[in-house]
């Protein structure tokens, strides 16, 4: 501090005040982590990913029963109300894409064209998750069908091996057999097949080249039916015409049903507003009977789609439904 402009009665102080040593360390600890960090050049998040982190954060997943083998979902249109530089955020999101982050999948039940995205990790935690817990309640079902849960947990706590007939073998053979193969399907799916196919659709020829490629070795129209049918089980592909299907995943038609349903209600619940406006803050606390998504899900969808503008206010954020918009 300049002697000037210290008050007279506190230049003694001043003077005779020792700079605390602990303190300057530490500031001197923090200067250098951060220069660290600088030096580094380890790559900040783009707005795009910070954006779908959060949306992804915010996606009720755990909250129902019917979303458990669901991965969070984030639609185009909300990254659109979050980020008003759509060029740039279109860039960013083919950047993800094209590095294997993430997913992105058609709406199909949207005459926009609209698209969603998924993590790739969701996906694949997802899919191998929901495939083994199928297989193991299968197990389960039939061992209990055999000996019943009491006899079986019984035999278990006295640590003797449970007996089952030669049927009740042969059908957990036949599930075991099944199993590995839904998870070498799976394996070739996420690890050969996404990889080098980022359309939201892949053709029959194109797949037959990507499998002989992985494999090494020709493959017989035989074996990609096969894979084709194992995968459309697991719902990893739905057909689009003769000769190529949809990517897809894991109980997507329910919620893309929610997000149609969802998306109908809210904004018919804003053209019977008086003006057809709502304070973003009452609207968000609405219930919606027919989507489990979330309401502010489906407002940051309306928004990003356009169908709603939001006008500042000193109320709070005021969500206004296009007085043109056709519902049908």
């Amino acid at each position: 501090i300049p002697q000037a402009n210290v008050p007279r009665g506190l230049s003694s102080l001043v003077k005779k005040r020792k700079p605390d040593v602990k303190q300057s360390k530490s500031s001197e600890q923090n200067d250098d982590d951060i220069q660290q960090l600088l030096d580094s050049n380890i790559p900040l998040p783009s707005d795009a990913e910070v954006a779908f982190w959060t949306l992804r954060a915010q996606f009720p997943r755990s909250e129902y029963e019917e979303l458990r083998f669901t991965a969070p979902v984030i639609l185009r249109s909300q990254l659109y109300a979050l980020l008003h530089e759509h060029i740039a955020l279109d860039r960013d999101l083919a950047k993800l894409r094209q590095d294997g982050v993430i997913r992105e999948y058609a709406l199909l039940s949207d005459g926009r064209s609209s698209t969603a995205f998924v993590l790739i990790e969701d996906l694949r935690n997802l899919v191998t998750e929901r495939t083994r817990t199928r297989f193991e309640e299968d197990l389960k079902k039939r061992q209990d069908q055999e000996v019943g849960p009491a006899k079986k947990a019984r035999k278990s706590q006295q640590g003797k091996k449970i007996a089952f007939s030669a049927g009740i073998q042969e059908e957990i053979s036949n599930l075991e057999n099944e199993f590995h193969q839904d998870m070498s399907a799976i394996d070739e799916y996420l690890n050969q097949i996404l990889p080098r196919c980022s359309a939201l659709y892949i053709s029959v020829s194109d797949m037959e080249r990507i499998i002989a490629h992985s494999r090494q070795m020709p493959v017989v129209t035989k074996e990609i039916e096969s894979l084709v049918n194992r995968l459309i089980k697991l719902q990893l592909l739905l057909r689009r015409d003769e000769s190529s299907y949809w990517f897809s995943m894991p109980n997507m038609g329910l919620v893309l049903g929610w997000i149609r349903d969802g998306r109908r209600e809210l904004l018919r619940a804003m053209k019977g507003a008086r003006f057809g406006q709502v304070l973003f803050e009452k609207l968000s606390k609405r219930r919606l009977a027919r989507s489990k998504l979330g309401t502010v899900f489906h407002i940051r969808d309306v928004v990003g789609r356009g169908d709603v503008e939001v006008v500042a206010t000193g109320q709070g954020p005021l969500l206004r439904v296009r007085p043109d918009l056709d519902m049908d």
